[in-house]
């Protein structure tokens, strides 16, 4: 990853002649200006690799403070990314990179998902550090004058220290299963030591532990007692040892549900439900993160006769939200981390629950890790979409599958769709079997962090190291790490290493995103003509936690929680600090805006010496900007109320920004507004909205743009023609019948609303709380000095209406109590030379035609040749109108009293979140109360089988009945009819779906052949 764009250096070779400067140079980085001053020595020869000079102030005192810091045996996660970016700055081959060796790491730790096995390696560092000696530094290197390189330094004038430790780059863990291990990739070493031994103290236990050797930690913690500290001791080959204390905080996740992962065999059995070998044969796809695990659970519909079977399913997928424990970055953030705080974080107003009670079963998928490319996740859902069917026909249910995304998940379904619609008419692959998609603030026109906040993390990240008297900060790497992980190089609008610099102004997305949308282009099928680059087989709706209108009369927008300036100015800071360690010389000013103002500006870092101009460190410019920063749409990053310390990232950043540029980390900024919020998924881009034209809107680019008056909030012909606007929600349609797809937005119908923006995901509103955090909360000295009193102020949550308005919309358009089908073309979705087979089953009502309701084109309802369609409705089907069964199709329509029973929802309880009364104790010991009572049919085993299975009769009286085999994606592989009680199978190696009928009842399992 490149700096940023332009970095102007000051020349140490700054000579000092009554105080004044002689000499000043400019360099595009600090490895360029190192390589000017010392070219005239072969640094590889005279020094041990690693140069401390290489740090612009790393006087005598400062390298004795250093050293003395890692001399303590105390480590921590901090310790070890400051090591790490020490090495980098002062690494004098240029060649190691400390990403290269953290981002695989980080990697795994993002995998966690509370019980999938964590390895986590031992960092084990024994490096020798070279560094000017004193009298060089004194008397030659601070008496050096002209603007030429430093003389040649011979090995008599350089020094070496040895540092020495080891530790995890980990701090605080949950999870069931976590084991460490060390190898020679994560010894840190440029001497010729060897490790001889490593030795893993815990508690009152030493144990050695070789190479590659996987030491289980499990027996060493629990849920209740945490494992706190663990001791490691090196002996290395010169008989050297090195004893280092690393604090942890490992947990043992509690589970409320088993999840189905994609690498275990799984019965029947309780709430589970028997899926496996969700990842196989995609290995090859492996990204710097690995390939993506796919989780995911059911939670079983109402089913008059209480039968547990997937007959109706409702797919959602999650998106970002890595399950983690760090406070500082994950959970505060109310990122649905877990498929617990997945269901809670939707089941808003009931929504769930009500969808249970209607008889969907309710599937919950998540990816691990979060944020590997969208492309190897869309692979994995079409797994899970595959197996649903799968499972869906094997019950004798063709009821389509309605499928939800959430943020990145939005992203990845409409891809997924999209990939197995072309495939499907392309070369016969499966269909996907979806009638309706929901977009729930997905990132389709792109998410946004404002560039000012993506440039201040770099900044963090690269220029404050030991040198600058603090540890660079393991919160900020982390976001650094996020900021560049695959996902979020894909789903933000604008990305920092496309910002120009004032002589050559830009701003853009990164390559990969523009990479990643030319997907949807490619994979646009000749039938899409009327949506082009979405799924064409589905009815597409969107939903945005955002305002559907920007006030007209006015240059601000009176919405909050966004800043209402145009690139409000959050940060800025002019400060005295030392040079050489002398008197105070060095002037550093930094500044920060959100995403630009009318010149552009972003993010400005510069330097100042005495009787010198200010000079440019860092800097981005922007060309047009767009200012998304202050749209309407929802928010993220806001605090918890119930916390004392403030989590919200922005506020992390900002903090952090104060403390790394003030003269030894004491004093406050000129200016710090940490009421700066911003939008994070725009609802014009939500919506992908596509008339909205930022050039020709007054402000330089401001978010002029109101759904209402674009006639995009009707629900009715009615409304439309009265001009009556609904405050939530709208079908584009009713204002623009020909044309909504290609000039509006893509989507059939869209929610958003008339007031304020809400939280991402969450529906929530925001608000300002001038009354502080919690008075009880204690706060140190240093809290007092950053300004962190009990009178700090910042976003918090709220309960929002709209909550309630966005189930009731879900629900209506997912059919829960009536069926209404209208401009529907069954057969048209489907391969030719295939059937494509539906079950419509409604509780109440099924109403089809022309014109049944309002919320879709008034279009006719055809069913084709190669169609095979079921009415099935409990108490009346209306065929009005506009409905077409061609010639050759198989229709069927029927009143079915059966299928008004209801029952009360079960499945997954939340979670104790703080918002619900369960005690620890109550949560680990509560039973679900769904389970899943199996019939006994037939026996299948052996099951795993090498060769073959044999399916055995378990019921006295039959001796005679049908079996058939489906392959894992529902092609039948075998039928027949045995007599007897049994029948053997022989079956390649797979994962197969059997079916036994006997005395006219079909029973299905699971067999898999390795």
């Amino acid at each position: 990853m490149k700096a940023l764009n332009s970095i102007i250096v000051f020349l140490l070779l700054i000579v000092f002649v009554n105080k004044q400067v002689h000499a000043q140079e400019e360099f595009s980085s600090l490895d360029e200006l190192n390589t000017y001053i010392y070219q005239k020595t072969d640094l590889k020869q005279v020094t041990k690799g690693y140069f401390l000079n290489y740090l612009l102030d790393m006087t005598p005192e400062k390298r004795e403070e250093l050293f003395k810091q890692f001399s303590s045996n105390k480590t921590d996660i901090n310790k070890i990314v400051s090591f790490g970016t020490m090495l980098e700055q002062t690494d004098v081959s240029q060649q190691f990179k400390v990403d290269s060796l953290f981002f695989p790491i980080m990697n795994e730790l993002y995998s966690n998902n509370g019980y999938r096995t964590m390895r986590i390696p031992l960092i084990i560092a024994n490096v020798n550090l070279s560094y000017i000696n004193d009298e060089t530094f004194n008397n030659v290197f601070l008496k050096h004058v002209g603007s030429q390189p430093f003389d040649e330094l011979t090995k008599e004038q350089i020094q070496h220290q040895n540092i020495s430790f080891s530790g995890l780059f980990v701090d605080t863990l949950v999870n069931n299963h976590i084991q460490i291990y060390w190898n020679r990739e994560m010894f840190l070493s440029n001497t010729r030591k060897a490790v001889d031994r490593v030795q893993l103290i815990i508690r009152k236990d030493t144990f050695d532990l070789a190479e590659n050797e996987y030491f289980k930690l499990e027996d060493f913690y629990s849920y209740s007692v945490p494992l706190t500290q663990l001791k490691i001791n090196v002996s290395f080959s010169d008989g050297s040892t090195s004893l280092s204390e690393n604090d942890v905080f490992f947990l043992k996740y509690t589970e409320k549900e088993k999840l189905i992962t994609v690498d275990e065999f799984t019965a029947k059995a309780g709430n589970y439900f028997p899926w496996s070998m969700m990842n196989g044969g995609f290995d090859e796809l492996a990204t710097i993160n690995g390939y993506p695990e796919l989780d995911f659970n059911v939670l079983w519909g109402c089913d008059p006769q209480g039968k547990k079977t997937l007959d109706k399913p409702f797919i959602m997928v999650a998106g970002w939200g890595p399950y983690t424990d760090n406070d500082n970055i994950n959970k505060p953030q109310g990122w649905p981390s877990s498929i617990q705080d997945f269901y809670y974080n939707i089941n808003q107003e009931g929504y769930i629950d009500s969808l249970v009670g209607a008889g969907y079963d309710v599937i919950f998928a998540k990816f691990n890790p979060p944020n590997a490319n969208t492309l190897l996740n869309s692979i994995q859902l079409e797994q899970l979409i595959k197996l649903v069917n799968a499972e869906k026909f094997s019950q004798g249910s063709y009821q389509e599958n309605v499928i939800s995304g959430y943020s990145a998940g939005s992203m990845c379904v409409r891809l997924t769709l999209e990939r197995m619609e072309h495939a499907h008419l392309q070369g016969g692959s499966e269909h996907h079997h979806c009638k309706l998609f929901v977009s729930f603030d997905g990132e389709q026109g792109g998410a946004n962090v404002p560039l000012g906040i993506q440039h201040s993390v770099k900044y963090l990240k690269d220029y404050h190291t030991l040198s600058s008297n603090a540890f660079p900060n393991y919160t900020i790497y982390a976001l650094f790490y996020i900021l560049n992980a695959p996902l979020s190089q894909e789903l933000l609008r604008y990305f920092y290493t496309e910002t120009g610099t004032s002589t050559n102004k830009k701003q853009g997305a990164h390559p990969a995103r523009v990479a990643f949308m030319q997907w949807f282009t490619t994979f646009n099928h000749a039938k899409n003509t009327h949506n082009p680059n979405y799924p064409a087989f589905t009815r597409n709706i969107s939903l945005s936690n955002g305002t559907s209108v920007r006030t007209a009369n006015s240059p601000l927008s009176t919405y909050f929680p966004y800043t209402p300036e145009i690139g409000k100015q959050i940060f800025y800071n002019e400060k005295v600090t030392d040079w050489l360690g002398v008197i105070p010389l060095l002037k550093l000013r930094t500044q920060t805006y959100l995403l630009g103002r009318s010149d552009g500006l972003v993010f400005k870092n510069e330097i100042k010496v005495p009787f010198s101009t200010w000079s440019l460190r860092m800097e981005a410019y922007t060309n047009n900007p767009l200012i998304l920063d202050n749209a309407p749409g929802g928010t993220t990053f806001i605090s918890d109320p119930n916390k004392c310390a403030d989590p919200n990232i922005m506020y992390q950043v900002l903090r952090r920004l104060e403390e790394k540029t003030q003269y030894m980390g004491f004093g406050h900024a000129d200016v710090v507004k940490y009421d700066a919020m911003y939008s994070f998924t725009p609802t014009l881009l939500t919506h992908d909205i596509r008339n909205f034209t930022p050039t020709n809107t007054a402000g330089g680019g401001l978010l002029y743009y109101d759904m209402k008056a674009q006639g995009l909030m009707y629900t009715s012909m009615t409304d439309f023609l009265n001009n009556t606007t609904n405050p939530f929600y709208g079908y584009p349609h009713l204002a623009h019948p020909s044309d909504h797809y290609t000039t509006y937005t893509p989507f059939d119908a869209i929610f958003s609303w008339d007031r304020l923006n809400t939280v991402h995901i969450q529906s929530e509103e925001a608000q300002w709380n001038n009354n502080g955090q919690n008075l009880n909360c204690t706060y140190s000295f240093m809290d007092l000095l950053g300004g962190d009193t009990p009178k700090h102020n910042r976003w918090e949550q709220m309960e929002s209406p709209v909550r309630s308005e966005m189930r009731s919309f879900i629900l209506s358009e997912a059919d829960v109590y009536n069926t209404y089908i209208q401009n529907r073309r069954y057969g048209w979705n489907a391969n030719p030379n295939s059937v494509y087979k539906a079950d419509i089953i409604s509780k109440h009502q099924i109403f089809a035609g022309d014109s049944v309701t309002q919320r879709t084109d008034f279009k006719e309802v055809e069913i084709a040749e190669n169609a095979d369609i079921r009415f099935i409705a409990c108490e009346g089907i209306t065929l009005k109108a506009g409905v077409h069964i061609k010639a050759g199709a198989k229709f069927h329509a029927k009143i079915d009293s059966q299928i008004c029973a209801y029952c009360s929802h079960s499945g997954i309880p939340p979670y104790n979140d703080g918002r619900h009364s369960y005690t620890a104790e109550e949560y680990v010991n509560e039973e679900t109360t769904s389970v899943y009572s199996e019939t006994l049919l037939f026996k299948l085993y052996p099951n795993p089988s090498s060769a073959t299975a044999t399916i055995e009769i378990v019921k006295e009286d039959v001796n005679v009945f049908n079996y058939d085999v489906f392959d894992i994606s529902g092609k039948l592989i075998e039928k027949g009819v045995a007599e007897g009680k049994i029948k053997q199978l022989s079956l390649p190696q797979g994962m197969y779906i059997v079916k036994v009928k006997t005395n006219e009842l079909w029973e299905s399992k699971k067999l898999i052949m390795y």
